[in-house]
């Protein structure tokens, strides 16, 4: 039985990985979940570019629940560690902007992710540290 888009949405990014590597399918220039989700049940489309992708992720400036990126923030990306616990999400977020186009950090782990509005309330409120 071939899995829906619906059962694949519900597995992490690094399993998803590991599935599209076994059906000989690059997942790195896929940008979100979504998008390596519709790759694998629908197949590649061998005109679509990685760099073409990724102007379509970039231009809209929105992140997949549809919040608007923070105005005036940096374009570049900085450098946090999850505070607290190692079994504990500091912060978990979908995000155009972010590599890969989510971010998943517990305490302990470090990243680079791009300075959202949610990013830089966990740094505020202590659920993230900036290196």
């Amino acid at each position: 039985m071939q899995p829906t888009a619906a059962d694949l949405m519900r597995v992490t990014r690094e399993k998803l990985n590991i599935i599209a590597e076994a059906r000989g399918i690059d997942p790195t220039p896929y940008a979100t979940k979504r998008e390596l989700v519709d790759v694998l049940i629908n197949g590649a489309d061998a005109s679509d570019s990685a760099a073409e992708r990724a102007n379509v992720s970039h231009a809209s400036h929105e992140s997949d629940a549809g919040e608007q990126c923070v105005t005036g923030a940096s374009e570049a990306l900085i450098d946090v560690t999850g505070a607290g616990a190692r079994n504990r999400v500091a912060l978990w977020e979908r995000h155009a902007q972010h590599p890969n186009g989510e971010i998943f950090l517990v305490g302990g782990q470090r990243a680079r992710v791009y300075p959202t509005r949610a990013v830089l309330d966990a740094i505020r409120d202590g659920r993230l540290e900036r290196n």
